[in-house]
């Protein structure tokens, strides 16, 4: 008899693998991997019990046990008569990890270029002074509040590329999401405003990343909050502003706030096809005045009787003065709105309408059609789109898209609607092809790629072709 096989006979009861054991196998013993084990190509599921303690294959059986148990008791609550059952926060690990003193302008300094990209309503100069306040261990009372630092540091970091950073964005990401959801409770003076803005740099990021359920969600909080707290009705019949700076900022921040929200909620209803979270009703009684430019805030030139009454419902029934609402800011709102307004018209467009009803549905039409080409006028020449803010680009792309969506389905048997999507697609390929893309290689705003640019291709027989650095265009035509 071989020499293996006396070692594998004198093996003493329970001296054999653990692999071998369970198959009933003959072991001799070998280690660290027996001669079975080795023989059937298994060896890492050789182990022992007898000198190396509690196996990997136990340690695993009795968490898979525990998991088991504490599953039931939290599906039976009450059935044990155990200790209950406390669960851990799954991020806080990655929760831990805090921007250092040095990060923190780093990546102030790598959001301010992008805030007009970013939906960025707050007063900038204000929000980078008071960012850089005492924060340790006691904070400033006016150092914004703890989401929206750690909203803008994830920004910070996405926008740096720097991979050196970009390993903790997961980390400043759970931390913004933990934070902004108990933001309201604390005691800071503007935590309303502030978490509104947390809440849009929160969504635009996870819209950005085509997490999309995500940024409906933060999307839809923020225009909770904006409901619930009345900036809705800011300035609505109150008395002329104080000329102080710090009302006057307030003031226009709460302005900025409303109709940031409901831009934003009105292109992503569109974009992903499905309801805004601001209902019609809600937005015609909207009684906010319509935003002024920054420039004007910042030289004081700003109208002292911000006053306001049905701000939407008049800009739509052509009751608004044709001096009101020619802001930036405003025209973006305007553009918004038109394009939802134009989605919702097609969308109850049938070939086989009554006489009656299509009447009424041309009469929108006209009075649509009009108000897209009475916008267009104001906008920025595309020339100057150069140096322009993001909001101006998209302003143009937004009135483009409208125009094609009202235009779209009469292309065929319409020469004038024909006219006019040719026009709005090449303008739209104008102006992407005149504003340098690639400057914005790590942020372009996904609702161009999302809904414009694609919805543009499909008119005007191109193919959008995404590369790593930005946005190419390449024809599939002719």
């Amino acid at each position: 008899m071989s020499s293996s096989n006396n070692q594998t006979n004198s093996i003493n009861r329970g001296q054999a693998c653990i692999h071998c054991r369970r198959r009933k196998l003959r072991c001799d013993g070998q280690r660290p991997i027996c001669g079975t084990c080795s023989r059937t190509r298994q060896p890492g599921d050789c182990e022992y019990t007898d000198t190396q303690g509690r196996t990997r294959a136990e340690i695993l059986e009795e968490t898979i046990a525990q998991m088991q148990s504490r599953i039931r008791e939290l599906e039976n609550p009450g059935a044990f008569s155990s200790e209950p059952v406390y669960l851990q926060h799954p991020y806080a690990q990655r929760m831990n990890r805090a921007p250092a003193e040095g990060e923190q302008m780093a990546l102030i300094q790598k959001f301010i270029p992008h805030v007009s990209d970013l939906s960025f309503f707050l007063d900038v100069s204000y929000f980078k002074a008071s960012a850089l306040l005492p924060h340790a261990p006691n904070p400033h009372p006016s150092r914004p509040i703890s989401a929206l630092m750690s909203a803008v540091y994830l920004w910070g970091i996405h926008l740096s590329q720097d991979e050196s950073l970009l390993r903790h964005r997961e980390a400043y990401l759970a931390r913004a999401v933990s934070q902004v959801s108990t933001s309201l409770s604390g005691s800071h003076a503007e935590k309303v405003l502030q978490t509104i803005q947390a809440e849009i740099l929160l969504a635009v990021y996870f819209f950005t990343l085509g997490r999309l359920l995500e940024g409906k969600y933060h999307l839809a909080t923020a225009t909770s909050i904006t409901i619930a707290t009345g900036l809705t009705k800011a300035r609505a019949g109150e008395s002329p502003l104080t000329n102080t700076e710090l009302v006057v900022r307030v003031e226009i921040e709460r302005i900025d706030a409303c109709w940031t929200v409901v831009a934003l909620d009105q292109i992503w209803a569109v974009a992903l096809a499905s309801s805004a979270n601001m209902s019609e009703s809600m937005r015609n009684q909207l009684e906010t005045p319509w935003p002024v430019d920054d420039s004007n805030y910042e030289s004081g030139q700003y109208p002292h009787n911000m006053l306001a009454s049905k701000t939407i419902s008049d800009y739509l029934e052509g009751k608004a003065q044709d001096t009101i609402g020619l802001s930036g800011k405003a025209l973006y709102a305007k553009a918004a709105i038109l394009w939802s307004k134009a989605t919702d018209l097609i969308t109850r467009w049938e070939p086989n309408m009554s006489p009656a009803q299509t009447g009424s549905f041309r009469q929108e039409f006209n009075k649509l059609d009009y108000m897209l080409e009475q916008l267009r006028v104001r906008l920025v020449r595309p020339e100057n789109l150069k140096n322009a803010p993001h909001r101006e680009f998209m302003t143009h792309n937004l009135v483009c898209a409208a125009l094609l969506q009202l235009h779209g389905p009469f292309s065929a048997s319409s020469e004038r609607s024909q006219q006019k999507m040719d026009l709005a697609g090449k303008h739209v390929f104008r102006i992407v092809g005149d504003v340098e893309l690639r400057s914005w290689a790590h942020f372009m705003d996904p609702i161009v790629g999302v809904s414009v640019c694609v919805h543009v291709c499909q008119y005007i027989g191109l193919t959008l072709d995404v590369d790593g650095m930005g946005f190419g265009w390449r024809t599939s035509v002719g």
